[in-house]
C-alpha cells in the first residue's frame, strides 16, 4: 500500500515538471487586427488516427489581452485561458487540459496576420501559404480565405474556420 502511495505521488510531481517544461508559447505582442475579425467563433475539427472530433472555440479582445474559450459540440467548457501580461492563464475551475492548450496557442499562432507574425513571433517561419515555429512543433498551412490546416504533434491535424451564423 505504502508503495502504491509513493508512485502516485512520483508521478504526480513528473505530471508538474513535465507541464511546467511544456509551456505554450506566447506572442511577444498581440496585433491589433488578426487574419480573422474579433470576436471571432472558430470549429475546430481536430483529426488522429483513431478519430475526429469537433470544438467550438470563442476569442475576444480584453483590456490588453485575448480571452479564449473552448467547447465540445454540446456546448460544455474543455478550456479557458486568458492571455494577458505576455503569459497564459487558466480560468475558472476547469481541470488542466494539454491538448486543448496546445490547439488553443496554434489558434493563435495562425491567426496572426502575416505582416505582424515576426513581430508577435520572431521565431517563426513563414514560406509563401505555410508557417512554423519551431519550438512548437505545428505547421500550419492557409487553404483557402477562410480555412487553415495545421499539422503537428502525435499525428494530429486541424482544420481551422470561421463560424458564421
Amino acid at each position: 500500500m505504502m508503495l502504491s502511495k509513493r508512485i502516485a505521488v512520483l508521478l504526480s510531481f513528473c505530471a508538474v515538471i513535465v507541464g511546467c517544461a511544456n509551456r505554450l508559447p506566447v506572442p511577444e505582442q498581440l496585433p491589433a487586427t488578426w487574419v480573422w475579425p474579433m470576436p471571432a467563433q472558430v470549429l475546430i475539427q481536430v483529426t488522429t488516427e483513431a478519430q475526429q472530433k469537433d470544438f467550438i472555440v470563442l476569442l475576444q479582445h480584453e483590456p490588453k489581452g485575448l480571452r479564449v474559450s473552448l467547447f465540445d459540440p454540446l456546448g460544455v467548457p474543455q478550456a479557458r485561458k486568458l492571455l494577458k501580461a505576455d503569459q497564459w492563464r487558466n480560468e475558472g475551475l476547469l481541470p488542466p487540459n494539454p491538448q486543448a492548450d496546445a490547439w488553443i496557442a496554434v489558434l493563435i499562432f495562425a491567426l496572426v496576420p502575416e505582416d505582424k507574425l515576426h513581430t508577435s513571433y520572431p521565431q517563426a517561419v513563414q514560406s509563401g501559404q505555410e508557417r512554423h515555429l519551431p519550438a512548437m512543433g505545428w505547421r500550419v498551412e492557409y487553404l483557402a480565405e477562410h480555412i487553415l490546416i495545421a499539422d503537428g504533434q502525435q499525428q494530429t491535424q486541424l482544420r481551422l474556420q470561421p463560424v458564421e451564423w
